[in-house]
């Protein structure tokens, strides 16, 4: 039953066990949000982009720093999109906020169109490469893409990518050469116990 309704942790389903993962995506996750806040600049952001936004909370924290941006969300669940726009409903009719439906291998935006683009928690079910390589498309020059995990050691997670189909943990510097595969420079790390925090520019 337990392991039936963690597969939700990867892609939220329509059911009462996806709606219950977005629930506790947008409760669990608070510790890294409060940790990527403190490193992610959003200062002059005109447009931002929450890939894996789950149920939206990252977008609606990051809307209320941002006051002059407009957030966008991209989830390849239908369950998670109309969790966000829920959550967020009056950014959407401000027209400060979106929610889209798609994959980040292929994501439905124009290339150079985003100053920052985050990935909290969703870098584990990523075909990573691909995937880099076509944020790195879509940030603009001077901008920069910033992933976040609350589990960096992939022996210590493994109680998860046992229970959890098509999950795999990366360390940072891991994810610093996937970075660096995809032309993004100036890579910095931010740590605090098992959550990292890797940021990188696009030139």
């Amino acid at each position: 039953m337990l392991r039936k309704l963690f597969q939700n942790t990867r892609k939220p389903g329509n059911s009462i066990g996806g709606k219950i993962m977005l629930a506790m995506m947008n409760r669990g996750h608070k510790p890294l949000y409060d940790f990527g806040l403190k490193h992610i600049n959003l200062n002059e952001a005109k447009e931002i982009l929450d890939i894996g936004c789950g149920g939206g909370k990252i977008i609606k924290r990051m809307l209320r720093i941002a006051t002059e941006a407009k957030i966008v969300g991209l989830d390849y669940s239908c369950a998670s999109i109309k969790k966000t726009l829920t959550l967020n409903s009056k950014a959407l009719k401000a027209g400060r906020c979106e929610a889209t439906e798609g994959d980040v291998k292929e994501m439905p935006f124009k290339t150079n169109r985003f100053d920052v683009v985050t990935a909290f928690e969703t870098v584990f079910f990523w075909d990573v490469e691909k995937a880099f390589a076509e944020v790195f498309r879509i940030t603009k020059p001077g901008g920069r893409f910033y992933v976040l995990c609350e589990l960096s050691d992939p022996q210590k997670g493994e109680k998860w990518t046992k229970m959890i189909d098509g999950m795999n943990i990366y360390t940072k510097e891991q994810i610093k050469i996937f970075m660096e595969k995809a032309d993004f420079s100036d890579i910095k790390f931010f740590t605090k116990k098992d959550m990292i925090c890797v940021t990188g520019l696009k030139k």
